[in-house]
């Protein structure tokens, strides 16, 4: 079958909570299950934050261990209220990024692709708050297939503290386990409240603090949670660039309850 390049398609809204994902393989007749032939084999979650909000990047790779091409079935939650901004799928090795549209003019182009044999790659919402993926083919005996997620989370506040929450509840060793936390534009040295081990710290280089784990058949002990010290008087101000000269700009400025 050919292989999709541009018509990835992107199911919105899409929301949940970012964890480890729960990977099932396809029986041929339309079933799913899960099963030792399609694995969670690499995890790296890069996250980026900035004042209140963070960026969160989620690879994922799997692999076949049967001798079979396989399809496999991917469920992921997010932060509940969070939407996904980007999803990408290896096409020839290469990650290829999705184009977002509505559902109905989704399940409209799938069925138009499918029928010229094309395998698209669909992202979308199911059942509670979770997104779900198929992957195909999964080439035989090793195999490999890569999915990214991306999507921004604003932290919660409590106090003058904000906090970064990473859930890392797994059942099983990871094969390739990476975590990498950046909280930019910060004077305060971020503190660590669950950590997945002993070895994640922060390293501070000008007023950019960096986190970083990488293991090897490796099962989280904690969740990864962070507080961030804020000043009462602060101001955050985060820039991105989006195409040519265009930036997105945010500014958190703090207010006085008790002025009208």
């Amino acid at each position: 079958m050919k292989n999709l390049y541009i018509q990835l398609l992107l199911f919105f809204p899409v929301f949940g909570w970012a964890q480890v994902p729960v990977v099932e393989t396809g029986d041929g007749k339309g079933g799913y299950a899960k099963s030792n032939e399609v694995v969670l084999q690499k995890l790296n979650i890069d996250t980026k934050i900035t004042g209140r909000i963070s960026t969160n990047t989620v690879t994922m790779v799997f692999r076949n261990n049967s001798s079979r091409l396989r399809e496999g079935r991917v469920t992921f939650p997010l932060p509940e209220g969070v939407n996904a901004s980007g999803y990408a799928l290896d096409i020839n090795g290469k990650l290829r990024n999705a184009v977002p549209v509505e559902k109905e003019k989704a399940r409209e182009v799938y069925e138009t692709i499918k029928k010229r044999n094309i395998d698209p790659g669909i992202l979308e919402k199911v059942e509670g708050n979770n997104f779900r993926t198929t992957v195909y083919p999964i080439g035989a005996n090793g195999g490999e297939r890569t999915v990214q997620i991306t999507y921004n989370n604003e932290l919660k506040k409590s106090g003058n503290t904000y906090q970064y929450v990473l859930p890392l509840n797994v059942e099983t060793e990871i094969p390739e386990f990476a975590v990498k936390t950046t909280v930019f534009q910060s004077a305060d040295a971020p503190q660590l409240v669950e950590r997945p081990d002993g070895t994640f710290g922060f390293i501070k280089n000008g007023n950019v603090w960096t986190a970083e784990i990488r293991k090897t058949k490796f099962k989280p002990a904690n969740n990864l949670k962070v507080n961030l010290p804020q000043h009462a008087d602060g101001q955050t101000v985060l820039m991105q660039k989006a195409s040519g000269d265009a930036f997105y700009f945010l500014a958190g400025i703090a207010v006085d309850p008790g002025r009208g």
